[in-house]
């Protein structure tokens, strides 16, 4: 269910900046913070689903050419563009920045807790 959740995103962070490549346009701000969540969320669940199944298979993930000898590569992801955490504070700074600008308005496409967290910093 989570790793389907997060591929579903995923794909349509994809399929929209295909067309924003096909069309030679650059992707909005929405799109663009769409992809940042979408790299937190989709090797944030990984590591946790790989973690969980090296629990339930216990001593087999320890074999080599198990594919588990792999899973390391997802921490390397994790840092690739910056530590996870570092880009999720550069989310939510960039978002409090655009809601100061809209005078305490959210923009279009902000769940309610965004908007709310906001107004309570602010």
């Amino acid at each position: 269910e989570k790793l389907g959740a997060a591929d579903a995103f995923v794909g349509g962070c994809e399929a929209d900046l295909r067309e924003c490549l096909v069309a030679r346009t650059i992707p909005p701000d929405t799109l663009t913070r769409a992809i940042a969540v979408a790299k937190i969320r989709a090797v944030e669940t990984s590591i946790a689903l790989c973690h969980a199944l090296k629990q339930e298979v216990g001593s087999y993930a320890l074999m080599w050419n198990t594919g588990f000898e792999n899973t390391d590569f997802l921490q390397c992801c994790k840092f690739a563009e910056g530590d996870s955490r570092i880009l999720s504070q550069k989310l939510a700074r960039d978002a409090f920045n655009e809601f100061v600008k809209n005078k305490g308005k959210a923009p279009g496409g902000w769940s309610r807790a965004e908007a709310v967290s906001c107004r309570r910093v602010a």
